[in-house]
């Protein structure tokens, strides 16, 4: 049980690259989303402070651990989860196969 009292921030090196991981395991390109225009750096600085207040960062590595994270939205407990979810690249659908008549039977 907490005492309510605010948390210390995390380490910034764990936090950058906590957020760095989280945004891969996503999809994310920081700099790729910087350069488009969707992000600032002031943004991305955000999402790392933001980050090292969360008290459940330390669930982070085992989600991005698991083989079906990169298709699923960010962990609602993620103080970045709606900003990660914005950020996501759209997915490209392929087009369908076409199947050769020889396959086919």
């Amino acid at each position: 049980m907490t005492s309510g009292a605010p948390q210390a921030p995390g380490s910034l090196d764990r936090h950058f690259w906590l957020t760095q991981g989280m945004a891969r395991t996503l999809g994310i390109r920081f700099s790729d989303v910087i350069a488009q225009g969707r992000l600032t750096p002031q943004g991305f600085t955000d999402l790392v402070n933001t980050c090292r207040g969360c008290p459940l960062s330390h669930r982070c590595v085992a989600w991005m651990a698991r083989a079906e994270a990169a298709t699923q939205p960010a962990p609602s407990y993620c103080e970045n989860a709606d900003a990660l979810n914005r950020l996501r690249p759209t997915p490209r659908h392929k087009p369908p196969r076409v199947l050769d008549i020889a396959e086919a039977t």
